[in-house]
């Protein structure tokens, strides 16, 4: 008998909306718009709280290439909490014909037709085997990918992203940064990177820029920078 109850209870409580979906909030989202994630979640108010997949929910909203992180809770209010965490864009690379466009990981975020509709540094010489939103892109040479997080780690501790517009990492032995102020900075290899961008860093405040110098900073050796005019 006790079985039978408790039987006609669960049953009860998952066909009957004893609380429904009342509101839908989502925070933590500047990229995806609030009502394209709340589509993706596929929850509409009057839904039964209790017959939410909570699972589903999520790997729904991660369809989306954007996002890095979401977590859903409800209450027994009838509210549903989305909570998302967004990739940033950091980098932009030639791929079959189109642009992709990625994060400082090497996530794919969109895949473009023309370069020119973002800002972003170009990375070139970097071998793509294959790229899809979400998915970490797939490269001939595990190093370049490796590279290219470590330099995009320090481009921005030594606080130079405002400044650069591309990277070539075609030989990794002579990796070279281009500047949206027509110079050049030769790191050479990634060994000792954040020391040899805080260098370049002092002398393009202290002196390029301020003579408009155009060429290339070498900082790829050990001693005194060089650098060579155009």
């Amino acid at each position: 008998m006790f079985i039978i109850v408790l039987s006609t209870i669960g049953i009860y409580m998952f066909t009957y909306p004893i609380i429904k979906v009342k509101n839908i909030e989502v925070s933590g989202n500047n990229i995806v718009p609030t009502d394209k994630i709340i589509a993706l979640s596929e929850i509409n108010k009057g839904d039964n709280m209790l017959k939410l997949n909570m699972r589903r929910i999520r790997e729904n909203i991660y369809t989306n290439p954007y996002v890095e992180v979401c977590k859903v809770k409800r209450s027994v209010l009838g509210y549903v909490y989305i909570t998302i965490n967004e990739r940033m864009n950091a980098g932009i690379a030639p791929y079959n014909g189109k642009y992709i466009t990625f994060d400082k990981k090497g996530v794919i975020i969109e895949i473009l037709d023309k370069s020119n509709s973002v800002n972003l540094p170009l990375i070139s010489g970097l071998n793509i085997k294959s790229a899809m939103p979400g998915k970490l892109m797939e490269v001939s040479d595990q190093r370049q990918l490796e590279a290219v997080k470590i330099i995009f780690d320090g481009i921005t501790t030594s606080d130079l992203s405002d400044i650069i517009s591309g990277v070539d990492i075609t030989n990794l032995l002579s990796i070279l940064l281009k500047t949206n102020h027509g110079f050049n900075i030769e790191i050479g290899t990634i060994d000792n990177i954040d020391k040899k961008l805080m260098i370049s860093k002092e002398i393009i405040e202290k002196d390029i820029l301020k003579r408009e110098l155009k060429g290339t900073l070498d900082v790829s050796f050990e001693g005194n920078p060089v650098f060579r005019l155009q």
